[in-house]
């Protein structure tokens, strides 16, 4: 006979089974994902394109999310519209965000975190995320020095996660110092 115990322990890991099975068969759907870091922040020295893709990275694998991830940023040579490409993207939760890469007209608040929950900024999750781009994806010129600098005499484009989409901010909110800590939006690379 099973102790109480025991039986609270099966049952808690066959729901995280099924939970982990779930994310696995959306991940082969070949649906393109986009997420907010939320529970962790960096400030503007990100380690340029290739340290904030690592962040983004290693955010998707501490979530247990399958595929390459790469940083929503735009730098003086990059836009964050030619990184994303033209795809369609979902959240984790399954609703669509970008319809065709056009990161101007978004379809819902990008506010769904890696390990699929939702951004909430009342326990702690940041909902401002640097981005260096304009709401259609463009470059701003305003990334912390093609994101290797933390100093506040340089500054970088942060949008909002979780405001009205009427709004209009998700992407370009207003600049802001180097020395600030914000999140980052991260997608998976586009299925080939």
């Amino acid at each position: 006979m099973l102790k109480k115990s025991s039986l609270l322990f099966y049952a808690a890991f066959l729901g995280m089974a099924l939970v982990s099975c779930s994310k696995d068969q959306e991940q082969s759907s070949g649906k393109n994902y986009i997420f907010v870091t939320g529970t962790s922040s960096f400030n503007g020295d990100l380690g340029g394109v290739t340290g904030a893709d690592s962040k983004c990275q290693a955010a998707a694998v501490a979530a247990g999310l399958s595929g390459t991830y790469r940083a929503l940023i735009s730098t003086s040579t990059t836009t964050a519209s030619s990184r994303l490409g033209n795809g369609d993207f979902y959240l984790l939760n399954g609703v669509k965000v970008i319809s065709g890469g056009d990161l101007s007209n978004p379809l819902a608040k990008i506010d769904v975190l890696a390990n699929g929950s939702t951004l909430n900024v009342n326990i702690g999750h940041e909902d401002d995320v640097w981005t260096g781009s304009t709401n259609a994806g463009a470059s701003t010129g305003a990334n912390c020095n093609n994101w290797s600098s933390s100093l506040s005499s340089d500054s970088g484009t942060r949008g909002d996660s979780d405001d009205a989409l009427g709004d209009a901010v998700f992407i370009q909110k207003s600049n802001e110092t180097c020395d600030n800590t914000f999140s980052l939006y991260c997608f998976s690379e586009q299925p080939l």
